[in-house]
C-alpha cells in the first residue's frame, strides 16, 4: 500500500532535538505507514552528520541545504520533495500530547 502522507520537518543546528521528535513520533505511529523527510537547513557539518545518521535510523529522505532558506523556504523546498496526499509539518522540537494525532490531523 502506498503511504498516504508524508511527515516533513526542517532543522537547524538542533540534532538534540530532532532525535527526540523523531524518537517521539516514532512511539506514536509506525513509521512504516508514512514516509519522512527532514530539510537541514544549513546546520553545520557536525549536526548535519548526527542528522544524516537520524535520517538513515528512522528510514527518512534527507536533504540538505548548504544555504539556509528560512523557515518558509524550507518548508516550500520539502514540499517540491513529497508525493503524498497529505503533508504534516512538523517542527523539529514538537512533542504531541495525544496518541491519535493522525486521526485528528486527517
Amino acid at each position: 500500500m502506498h503511504n498516504q502522507f508524508t511527515f516533513s520537518i526542517i532543522t537547524m543546528n538542533r540534532s538534540h532535538d530532532l532525535e527526540l521528535t523523531l524518537f517521539r513520533l516514532s512511539k506514536k505511529i509506525s513509521l512504516s505507514i508514512c514516509n519522512m523527510i527532514i530539510v537541514d537547513n544549513g546546520s553545520s557539518i557536525e549536526h548535519k552528520e548526527k542528522n544524516e545518521s537520524l535520517a538513515q535510523k528512522y528510514n527518512s529522505k534527507y536533504y540538505y541545504l548548504s544555504k539556509n532558506l528560512g523557515v518558509s523556504g524550507g518548508r516550500n523546498f520539502a514540499l517540491q520533495k513529497c508525493n503524498t496526499k497529505f503533508v504534516i509539518e512538523i517542527d523539529d522540537d514538537v512533542e504531541f500530547l495525544v496518541d491519535n494525532f493522525i486521526e485528528t490531523i486527517l
